[in-house]
Formats: structure tokens, C-alpha cells, sequence
């Protein structure tokens, strides 16, 4: 049982790499191209969106409550870790489907999570926001598959990803037509060696990604 519980962990993210997306609404800017969760419909050569089909997750040891995908934007994500290696990830395609390549312009995000203990106390919740990691990348199929079978437990991947800088970088860029992989990891440091006495909620995660025209 815990061998599949690995196995699903290990590959939930790759599995959302299977679930291509549907075209949704287009957007355009006539020179300097932009778009958000808010971005207008206006012609067929610029959609870079999230495909909320593709959306996956998974939390051992934890708890999470399902954020919103719309735009380019997740909202409402909230996870409640309670020891030492609990973790939620989500994972969902970003796909241009339009004919020109996007470059990331920004990322809208909260610079520290906020956490929460659910029993007031406020040790717990620090303890937790001191040895909590919050990762968030995007990544190519090829690039999945090349890294998700090489290790024996989730644990060992996040440090993986952790060592070698996996992150959101400004100036990334998808390509016209090109589906990328969004991860989204928080992650209760296994090293860590308290464990609180009840879960603490973890919030403060929404994130936008702006695009423009590269």
C-alpha cells in the first residue's frame, strides 16, 4: 500500500502532462501583448491560459482545500501540514495555443505563505512557517519525464527540485503552441524535527503569472 501511495505521488504531476488542454477564450493587445485571469476576449492569436481539465493534486499527509484556476491565475489554495514531510502539490498545464510566443513578465504572488495553527498556537504556526518550503515551476514534458522515475519517494524529489533551483523565473518563455507543466509545492521540510501539536493552515498562496508578447 505505501509502495502505491509513492508511485501515485511520484507521478500525479506527470499524469496532468496526459490531459491536453481545451482552447478558451483569446486575448490580444495590439502591440505589447498582455494577459491575466482578467484579460479581454478579443482575437485568436494570443491565449495563454491554464487549462483547469488538466488540473491534478495530491497531499499526503496533509490536507487541502481545491484552489480556483481561471486566466492565468490560482486562487484560493490552502493546505493543512501537520508534521515533518506532509506536502500538497498541485499541478496544471499552461498552454499557448495561440501563434505567438510569451514571454513572463511578472509573478503577483505574497512573499511568505501565512501560517496558521488551528489551535491558536502561535509557536506551532512558526514552526511550521520556519521550516516550510514553497515551490513553484514550470517544466516540459520531456523535462518531467526525464526526472519523476529517478527517485524512491516524493521526500527525495522535492530536495532534488529544491537543490537545483527549480522556480517561476521572469524572462522564461512558452513558445507558440507549446504546453508547459505549472508545480506547485508546499512542503513541510523533512528535516525538520518539531511537530506541532495540531495541523496548521497554510494560505497567502494565490499567484498570477503576466505574459507578454517575447
Amino acid at each position: 500500500m505505501e509502495k502505491e501511495r509513492k508511485i501515485k505521488t511520484l507521478t500525479v504531476i506527470a499524469l496532468v502532462l496526459l490531459v491536453l488542454g481545451l482552447t478558451v477564450a483569446f486575448a490580444a493587445l495590439s502591440q505589447t501583448l498582455t494577459i491575466n485571469g482578467s484579460a479581454n476576449v478579443d482575437a485568436a492569436s494570443w491565449n495563454v491560459q491554464f487549462d483547469p481539465e488538466s488540473f491534478a493534486m495530491d497531499y499526503p499527509g496533509g490536507k487541502v482545500e481545491k484552489p480556483e484556476v481561471t486566466g492565468t491565475s490560482i486562487t484560493g489554495f490552502k493546505a493543512y501540514l501537520r508534521k515533518p514531510g506532509d506536502h500538497a502539490v498541485i499541478g496544471v498545464n499552461l498552454v499557448n495555443s495561440g501563434t505567438i510566443d510569451a514571454r513572463l513578465d511578472s509573478i503577483v504572488k505574497n512573499e511568505r505563505p501565512i501560517c496558521t495553527s488551528l489551535t491558536g498556537d502561535e509557536e506551532d504556526a512558526q514552526m511550521v512557517c520556519d521550516n516550510l518550503k514553497v515551490i513553484s515551476f514550470l517544466m516540459s514534458q520531456e523535462e518531467m519525464e526525464e526526472i519523476a522515475p529517478n527517485f524512491d519517494s516524493e521526500e527525495e524529489m522535492f530536495e532534488y527540485i529544491i537543490e537545483n533551483g527549480y522556480s517561476l523565473k521572469e524572462g522564461d518563455v512558452i513558445k507558440a503552441g507549446e504546453t508547459q507543466l505549472f508545480t506547485y509545492i508546499v512542503y513541510y521540510d523533512a528535516k525538520a524535527s518539531n511537530t506541532p501539536d495540531d495541523n496548521v493552515s497554510i494560505t497567502g498562496l494565490d499567484l498570477t503569472l503576466n505574459y507578454v508578447q517575447n
